[in-house]
Parts: structure tokens; sequence; C-alpha cells
């Protein structure tokens, strides 16, 4: 049961109640991936050559490398096809946010790569972890959380349609897991919030299937992966366990691969279950790779994430209903932030580390393609 894990049986009722009704309410006719006929489950195309892919996320894209895996799989595997990878994630992103303000977010940070596909993973953020916390157990709290979720799924299938309605392909992952197990004690665990979302992959499955729009349920495979191991042993973690970086959201390398090897698995490129890594292999289906394809494929993910940076200040300006477009406006709304924060005697190493970075912003654009020719390059020879 989802909620095996919560104490006291009047805790368990209600959280299984409020399961319940959202798996009512989004998600009749169950479509978990060890429950959906084989005919239904969806089939995601492969990347093709000339492919320009945005992968649109929170923090766990943006940080994240599950996309690096995706492009070092693809130079391996199909050396001759030229596809371009965009990090396209902001932390704490969620669906409705980049609605509110989607002149920046969805034409400029995103459309304005001209991407043939957009990969979208939402819901870690939408589904307001706090709510999950044990002392906000009651009434109001139970409504918030459906209201999170009623919001999730009109968001989610709004940013679907305005996507797609600029033209490129649209995949839809589910969001990933919460790490709830109880084996290691900090931080809290918010007892209740994987279950919720569960529900958040069954309303992504169903904008998918009713958008016309791909699908990869990254949240069950992850889940899967995470017991099976954690049964072995009660230590690990999808998130990381021990890590001093575990705050049981965002997934550890092992998760990444998790992520990479499930959309690998959807396109028909590796053979299910979807699994962990075994010792050593770092990408799905090549447990052998020169370490200096690797290391580039590092360096390239590093530089993406700093990249991000100033995207995710340009976000925060247009939520403000700002123009950020503008390099003028954007260094001047930067300078009042910093001097607002050193005003208050707080530190604002954030925005300087943006400020360093905004000359050098074309430069590092260029070292990311090169960076790309090169994985391809060493792919060929290796």
């Amino acid at each position: 049961m989802l909620f095996s894990r919560i104490s006291g049986f009047q805790r368990v009722t209600r959280r299984r109640v409020f399961l319940l009704q959202c798996l009512a309410l989004f998600a009749v006719g169950a479509t978990r991936a060890d429950s959906t006929p084989k005919d239904e489950i969806s089939q995601v195309r492969p990347f093709e050559a000339g492919d320009k892919i945005c992968f649109l996320g929170d923090s766990i894209t943006k940080g994240g490398s599950y996309h690096q895996l995706l492009e070092i799989f693809y130079a391996v595997r199909f050396p001759d096809r030229t596809i371009d990878f965009f990090n396209c994630g902001v932390g704490g992103d969620r669906a409705s946010s980049i609605l509110s303000a989607q002149r920046f977010r969805l034409e400029t940070d995103v459309l304005g790569h001209n991407p043939t596909v957009v990969v979208v993973m939402l819901g870690m953020n939408d589904v307001e972890r706090n709510l999950y916390r044990p002392q906000s157990e009651n009434g109001a709290t139970q409504a918030a959380r459906k209201a999170a979720l009623e919001t999730y799924r009109t968001s989610l299938a709004d940013l679907v349609r305005t996507l797609q309605k600029a033209g490129p392909r649209v995949i839809v992952l589910s969001p990933t897991v919460y790490e709830e197990s109880t084996a290691f004690s900090q931080p809290e665990a918010l007892l209740g919030c994987n279950a919720a979302l569960a529900v958040c992959a069954e309303i992504a499955h169903r904008v998918a299937r009713d958008s016309g729009a791909e699908f990869v349920d990254v949240h069950a495979a992850m889940d899967a992966a995470n017991r099976i191991r954690q049964a072995m042993d009660p230590a690990f973690s999808i998130t990381g366990a021990g890590q001093s970086w575990n705050d049981r959201v965002h997934p550890g390398p092992v998760g990444h691969y998790v992520i990479a090897h499930s959309v690998l698995t959807a396109q028909g490129l590796l053979a299910p279950p979807v699994s962990l890594p075994q010792p050593g292999c770092k990408v799905p289906g090549y447990p052998e790779l020169p370490k200096a394809l690797l290391d580039l494929g590092d360096e390239r993910r590093r530089i993406a994430e700093m990249l991000r940076e100033p995207a995710t200040f340009r976000y925060a300006m247009a939520k403000e209903h700002l123009e950020p477009a503008v390099p003028e406006n954007f260094l001047q709304w930067l300078n009042q932030k910093r001097a607002a924060a050193q005003a208050m005697r707080k530190e604002a190493p954030w925005i300087t580390k943006v400020l360093d970075l905004i000359p050098r912003e074309k430069k590092l654009g260029a070292e990311l393609q090169n960076l790309s020719s090169k994985i391809r390059q060493t792919a060929i020879t290796r």
C-alpha cells in the first residue's frame, strides 16, 4: 500500500481516503505501468537527426543529468545523428508559474531554441509538499491538497496545448519520486507526498493521452526500483540516502540514470524493465564507456546548469511583469535587487554570480555546442 509506512490507524485511514478521492477525480481507470494493458502503453518516438530538444522542468531538470545521459546515449548509438539538447530547467518551477510568465518562460526561454521536441517534467513543486507535514493534517489541508492537484491538472493541460500550438512534439514525463523511507531521520519525511506524486503521474498520463502528446511514467519506474533495492538495503535511497545533499526530493546520479533509462525504454531503444545501474555503469545500455567521453558529458552538464542562472533571474523579473529581454533593464533590475539585499545586510551571492556570468553567456553557449561536437566525435572514435 502507498501509505504502509504511516504510523497510526487514524492517520493511515485519512490519507488513504484522500488518495482514493484524488484517484477518483483524476485517474478513473488506472493507467500505471504495472496495471496498464500492454497495447495501451504509450510509445515514444526516438529522437531523429536534426531534432532540437528542450527539457522543460524544475530544479530536477536544471541541476540534473538525465538529459545529458540521453545525449551521450544517442551520440554512441546514433553517431550519424546531429541532435541538439537544451536544459530549460528552473528551480522551484511549476506548470502554473510557467503559464503566468509564458512570454519569457515559453516564448523566449524554450521556444526561442526553435525546438522540434519539448520534454516536460513537472509536479514536484506543483504538489505543494509542505501540505504533507505531519502537523498540517486536518480538513483544510485535505482541501488544499486536492486544490493543488486540480491546479496541476488544468495548468499542465494548458501548458501542453500551448506548446503543441507552437509546433514541437511534446513528451510528458511524470514527476519523480519523493523519498519517504524512515530508515534515515533527516530531513523529516513528508508522508503521503509520494502518493500524491503518484496521482500527479496519473494526471500527467491522462493529459498526454487527451492531448495526443507522448508519455513516460518516470515515477512508476523510480518507485519500483527504489522499493526493490530498499527491500535488500534499507539504507539505500534513489535520492542518495546518507549523502549530505539528500533532501528526499532531488534524485542522485542513480535516480537520473533511471529517468534516462525510462525514456529510452519507452522509445524502444532499451529492453524493459527499467532498472538501477550495475556498478560502474553511468549511461543506460553502455556499461563501459571511455572516461574521456563521460568527462565531456559532465563538463557540458556543468556549463548548461551554469547558464540556467541568468535565465532563472530573467524569469523572476518576468514574474514581476517586467521585460527582461532588454539587457539594460535586466542589469538595472539585478543591481536594484542586490542593493536592496545589501541594505538589509544580506549577502546576494547568486546575483553577483549572475552579473559575472552575463558577459560570458554567448561564449559559454558556443562552448556547449563545441562540447556536443566533441561528444559525438569521441563516441565515433571510442
